[in-house]
């Protein structure tokens, strides 16, 4: 870890602007100024790259040391950077939406390591809104409103985007939705399959929208992404979305390319039958779950891991969860070195499971959980919208 301390002697003709920057994880900034550490200026590009393994919170904070750091941490390129730095588990969380539309989160760490009541974080900015979360990508929540309007939200730096527009002038129900970004075009989209019922009549339209255009685009004959209503939203990695599809009574992936606006299919992993499957995204993965407990005696859970997406010869075995006893359909929030993180995809649950003693426990929480949980992981991406 590091701490940056201001050179008290800086002047805007010297190097840097900082004067020691190591210590260990017990020490603080006050007493490395007590310590008196010796000074010593670092070249630019050091300062650089060891700022980019700043936590975003300290680097907001970090713009107000000096101009060139201001410029550099406001850089577009340093926030692709930052983003492209491996994560850290203390930088990703669940968000969610509470029964009151309050928009709170929880450190997916803290969580596993720590028992005891958490307080979410609560982000005042969209209280007594109605929103519900649809994705997350780069470290933007995408938000949609009774009213199918979408917006962008970075909690980390505090941005929001305006509004879309309506997708369509009458009434209609969201069916299945996604978020995810075009690293093509630098685009961020959303799509929506609506679905209108009315006079015993059912007419389905899906739209996509790209964050900086006013308007919504047509996908025409896009197949209804699945009929399993735990898996209505779409998986973002590598610029595509992704659902589970019912296609002659075998699943399969549905996978849609946010560059070219198509669609194709790709295999799950083999199973032996009897049981419920669920995407999620683990380190930039595609993964599926089984869940065999509702169908065999032997009770278990099975992760797989796609490490090259597109290439089903890369279907991996992550992990086996034996004697699966929590009733739920689970998919994997995140997977540490002694534990297993895991949401019910059906109401609002987590579940810890020790990989060491095989034992369960559920992480107490002052609130009670909205349905949706999405991961996210910290980032100063503002997006061209």
């Amino acid at each position: 870890d590091f701490i940056l301390i201001r050179n008290p002697k800086h002047t805007p003709h010297s190097p840097s602007p900082i004067m020691f920057l190591h210590h260990s994880q017990s020490d603080t900034v006050s007493a490395a100024i007590s310590h008196r550490i010796p000074s010593s200026v670092l070249p630019e590009e050091l300062v650089g790259e060891i700022l980019l393994r700043l936590p975003v919170k300290y680097l907001f904070q970090f713009k107000c040391v000096c101009k060139s750091w201001k410029t550099l941490i406001s850089d577009p390129q340093f926030a692709k950077r930052h983003l492209r730095i491996k994560t850290t588990d203390n930088q990703m969380s669940v968000f969610t939406v509470l029964e009151e539309s309050r928009i709170v989160s929880y450190r997916l760490k803290s969580l596993c390591e720590n028992p005891s009541n958490h307080t979410p974080v609560t982000f005042s900015d969209m209280t007594n809104r109605d929103y519900r979360i649809i994705g997350s990508c780069n470290g933007l929540l995408c938000l949609l409103d009774r009213e199918q309007r979408v917006r962008m939200c970075n909690p980390s730096i505090r941005f929001y985007s305006k509004k879309s527009p309506q997708p369509v002038s009458f009434s209609c129900n969201v069916e299945h939705c996604g978020f995810g970004y075009d690293e093509v075009n630098n685009k961020y989209r959303v799509l929506l399959v609506l679905i209108n019922r009315r006079n015993n009549s059912c007419q389905t339209l899906t739209k996509v929208y790209t964050f900086g255009e006013d308007s919504w685009k047509t996908i025409q004959n896009f197949p209804l992404p699945c009929i399993n209503p735990l898996n209505l939203s779409g998986k973002s990695v590598s610029g595509t979305l992704n659902w589970i599809v019912e296609k002659s009574g075998v699943s399969v992936i549905l996978s849609f390319d946010l560059e070219k606006d198509t669609y194709n299919e790709m295999l799950l992993p083999q199973d032996d039958g009897g049981s419920i499957c669920m995407l999620y995204v683990l380190n930039n993965c595609l993964g599926v779950c089984y869940n065999y407990e509702y169908f065999t005696k032997n009770n278990h859970w099975i992760a797989w891991l796609m490490k090259d997406y597109g290439d089903v010869e890369s279907w991996t075995e992550l992990i086996i969860i034996p004697n699966f006893r929590p009733t739920f359909f689970a998919v994997p929030l995140l997977i540490s070195e002694n534990d297993v993180l895991l949401a019910n995809s059906l109401r609002p649950q987590l579940v810890v499971y020790n990989l060491n003693s095989g034992k369960f426990y559920h992480p107490s929480i002052n609130v009670q959980l909205g349905v949706d949980l999405h991961i996210h992981r910290e980032s100063l991406v503002l997006p061209p919208c």
